[in-house]
């Protein structure tokens, strides 16, 4: 991703080149309900290039405090004291070396991110499994909140917000960290 923005200066996601797709098939009916909406919501004509895929953020703010996101150590803060909502996205990222936590700034007055609380989303990932705090009516609200690009107040908030972008621009990337730097922030 970072070196197609570097060579480009634009990135577009696409679901038929994701390896966590081809590792969880059953993400497939999700993402694409997802896909279809950011779509539907920001005018994204699908072509060879275009409105094959988002990407998944954190937004970079701490909803407990109102306070942003806009620096590794606040980020990594804030990603430590909510290690349980992240758990399994964390562990995937820092697995490799190779792989780089892009910081991005983006401007959602043009575009709707389709903000959701992380446990929601984790909520809907297969197989949906309904228990406490979770109902059957959460699947079709949380559903319908994301589909209409309206944040959905969770039945159990993490306060760690999922966003979606259409793409990343070459403008819109601030830092890029390798998982290593991440894992040991004092080596680079």
């Amino acid at each position: 991703m970072l070196q197609t923005i570097q060579q480009t200066g634009r990135y577009y996601p696409d679901f038929r080149q994701s390896g966590y797709l081809k590792e969880i098939p059953a993400l497939g009916p999700l993402y694409m309900q997802i896909l279809r909406a950011m779509n539907r919501l920001n005018f994204i004509a699908t072509d060879e290039t275009h409105g094959n895929g988002v990407v998944f953020c954190f937004a970079g703010m701490d909803c407990e405090n109102g306070a942003p996101l806009d620096d590794l150590d606040s980020f990594l803060t804030f990603i430590n004291a909510h290690q349980n909502a992240v758990a399994s996205l964390w562990k995937h990222l820092v697995a490799d070396p190779d792989n780089i936590l892009l910081q991005v700034d983006f401007y959602p007055d043009f575009f709707n991110p389709m903000l959701i609380d992380i446990n929601d989303f984790q909520f809907l990932m297969p197989p949906v499994i309904v228990g406490s705090p979770f109902t059957y009516k959460d699947v079709n609200e949380i559903l319908d909140s994301l589909a209409a690009g309206k944040f959905h107040q969770s039945a159990m908030p993490s306060n760690v917000i999922q966003a979606h972008l259409p793409y990343i621009d070459q403008a819109n990337l601030v830092n890029a960290y390798t998982a290593n730097s991440i894992i040991n922030p004092n080596r680079n």
